[in-house]
């Protein structure tokens, strides 16, 4: 009952609003053959190999979603638009990476997908959905990566991963209350906040260079188990029990989240059919599928009421359906680099969204995507000093849903059940766009060389950042 809420947080099968990487977002995420700089730890390690300089960055990135739920309820009525309020999400990026002779290269960094966060009106006719949530997952630690051919190099990355997420839903006693009556008020605010600060994590990738103008990467990043603690409220302020209960708000310090990340799986090829243009072709595969349940254990809250006689307990365990099927997406992308101080990139994503029509909410809006994205670099201060930038913008289709299978969550406080009422239906609109700028400094001056070790010289010859 409680936390029936959590099951949106299989918002994770939506997580990934896009890829994050100033340079590889704006090619679409198309980088895994081309990736180069630090942020390979996060799309394949193997491609630390061309960093060819020591250097440190550090950028910010913003990541919005524009939302508007035009709902309709049981009765057919139509509710007042619920329009998702939240700013721009900032998410940092920070590392470090540095060659180790010609054959190998180190880094370490923090890396984090993109992913926005929601905040509507706490009385909106979506606060059965979602009231607010923000959700947080970074990954810190070193990566390598080593040529033991001159066609092949192999890379690894270990580290921890920290899961964190606040979001706050209203529930119901009574069932739904939006036909504007007097009839009792029966919702219920639940608010939690739960976290994983330590979660070890490890990926893998290749890459393969058969000819000076082809290369192929390919890399894993495994499924991850997450426990996330924290404490979770029953808030019965403003219901129609708030004074005859023995208290308003009830809180359980210490419940449990278990939920599983899937293995993600990327690919792609990048041609170079002259020195300074790079084009890739890329797949990724996320197996959400493998989401069967979110489990929410420990939940220890009795809600009380001398006056009217009432004692009732929340079950310790709840099994949540997740309903995921797999995410499958498609990048095209690439950079052209004009001169020794200019470099332009570009792409385009199309997404299979991981959920149909009647399981999406304004908590889980995972229809299919697409992504129009667009970066440059310049180098400064002889190419001791670079700034990367980029811009994405994400459309989804209008969805009119008819048959929603999304429900109020039903809290049975006097009797043992509640009729809940349908909460999906209605017109959904959606949209989204990042933004991002990065300054890299290399330690050393600069030297050209080829980071590929072949010739003729490679398509992005004076990448010298490193990053």
């Amino acid at each position: 009952m409680l936390l029936l809420l959590l099951g949106s947080l299989a918002q994770a099968g939506g997580y990934y609003f896009s890829d994050s990487g100033i340079v590889a977002s704006g090619r679409a995420g198309a980088w895994v053959a081309g990736a180069d700089t630090q942020f390979a730890q996060y799309y394949n390690p193997a491609g630390l190999i061309r960093v060819d300089a020591p250097s440190i960055s550090a950028g910010l990135s913003g990541v919005r979603q524009g939302v508007r739920f035009d709902r309709i309820d049981d009765a057919g009525n139509a509710l007042d638009p619920a329009r998702n309020r939240a700013p721009a999400f900032p998410v940092p990026q920070l590392g470090f990476a540095s060659p180790l002779g010609d054959d190998a290269a180190i880094a370490f960094g923090m890396t984090s997908p993109f992913a926005p966060t929601f905040d509507y009106d706490p009385e909106g006719a979506q606060r059965y959905g979602l009231i607010d949530s923000t959700i947080w997952l970074f990954s810190f630690g070193p990566s390598g990566a080593y040529k033991p051919l001159p066609w092949l190099t192999i890379g690894a990355g270990i580290g921890m991963q920290m899961l964190r997420v606040d979001q706050r839903i209203k529930v119901t006693t009574s069932g739904p209350r939006d036909d504007g009556s007097d009839r009792e008020n029966g919702d219920v605010l639940v608010d939690a906040q739960t976290w994983d600060y330590g979660k070890p994590f490890w990926n893998v990738g290749v890459l393969i260079d058969p000819d000076p103008r082809v290369s192929i990467g390919l890399s894993m990043t495994p499924p991850a188990r997450f426990r996330a603690r924290g404490p979770a409220n029953l808030d019965f302020t403003g219901h129609s029990l708030d004074d005859s209960l023995d208290q308003s708000v009830w809180t359980d310090e210490r419940v449990t989240l278990n939920i599983n990340l899937p293995i993600v799986l990327r690919a792609g090829v990048a041609i170079r059919p002259r020195p300074n243009l790079e084009i890739e072709l890329a797949t990724v595969y996320e197996r959400w599928s493998s989401l069967t349940d979110i489990m929410v254990e420990d939940i220890d809250i009795t809600v009380r009421s001398s006056r009217l006689g009432i004692e009732r307990d929340v079950p310790p365990t709840l099994a949540l359906p997740a309903g995921f099927g797999d995410n499958f997406s498609l990048r095209l992308g690439g950079e052209w680099r004009a001169n020794d101080a200019i470099e332009l990139r570009g792409g385009v994503m199309w997404e299979r969204g991981s959920l149909p029509p009647e399981r999406i909410s304004v908590a889980l809006v995972d229809p299919w995507k697409l992504q129009f994205s667009s970066g440059a670099s310049l180098w400064l201060v002889e190419g001791r000093l670079r700034f990367d930038g980029m811009a994405s913008y994400l459309h989804m289709p209008t969805l009119n849903i008819t048959n929603s299978e999304v429900t109020q969550v039903g809290v049975p406080v006097l009797t043992d059940s509640v009729n809940v009422g349908t909460v999906g239906n209605g017109t959904l609109r959606s949209h989204g766009w990042t933004t991002g700028l990065r300054a890299v400094w290399i330690l050393t001056k600069h030297t050209r060389k080829n980071p590929r070790n072949t010739t003729p010289p490679p398509a992005k010859p004076d990448h010298a950042s490193g990053l």
